[in-house]
């Protein structure tokens, strides 16, 4: 009677924590959609040892599938039309078209495709993957927290890179003593 017992508790431990599992992952929102007008990349940088500050305007999410249930199983394809990076300076953005910062007649996007998302707790997760801009890649990873608001997905992180990396400023801005070589960028990503 007792290894029968033991048996059906067992059992049903083993139910309960199967059907937990599968409506927890039936129950979990999968995020497909970005929300441009409500999503928000700026990126920070020193010139003459002053920071600066400036914006994305133009994004756009070739593929996108997240579900903070399964990580793992996340899809993430973000193209950045560089006509649409904003210094705040109207001489800066017309000298960042050029060739020897952006070139942005020869590679008018930047892009980044995920290659692997972990979740390290807490709503805290870190995405891999390549980056790509003017010709040259880069694998980075980014922290980021992400948040559920009614049936929005906030993702909120940041990373950094060297613009030298992507021959972002040649010839006689090469040089990191105008401009810095580190640029940080901050992003608030909203989907649905």
């Amino acid at each position: 009677m007792n290894k029968r017992m033991n048996l059906l508790g067992a059992l049903s431990l083993s139910t309960t924590l199967s059907l937990s599992a599968l409506f927890g992952v039936a129950n979990a929102k999968e995020y497909t959609s970005l929300d441009t007008e409500a999503s928000n990349v700026t990126f920070n940088y020193s010139q003459m040892n002053v920071k600066m500050k400036g914006k994305v305007t133009e994004l756009k999410a070739n593929e996108l599938r997240f579900n903070p249930e399964q990580p793992d199983d996340a899809k993430l394809s973000i193209e950045v039309a560089l006509s649409g990076v904003d210094t705040g300076n109207a001489d800066a953005n017309n000298e960042l078209a050029k060739n020897e910062w952006l070139a942005i007649s020869q590679h008018p996007l930047a892009t980044f495709n995920a290659t692997k998302v972990k979740a390290l707790g807490d709503n805290n997760y870190e995405v891999q993957g390549e980056l790509a801009i003017k010709g040259h890649s880069q694998l980075i990873s980014a922290p980021f927290s992400f948040t559920e608001d009614g049936d929005k997905g906030i993702f909120k992180g940041n990373f950094s890179f060297k613009r030298n990396d992507f021959s972002i400023g040649e010839g006689q801005w090469k040089s990191t003593g105008i401009v810095a070589d580190g640029i940080d960028i901050n992003f608030e990503i909203v989907t649905q």
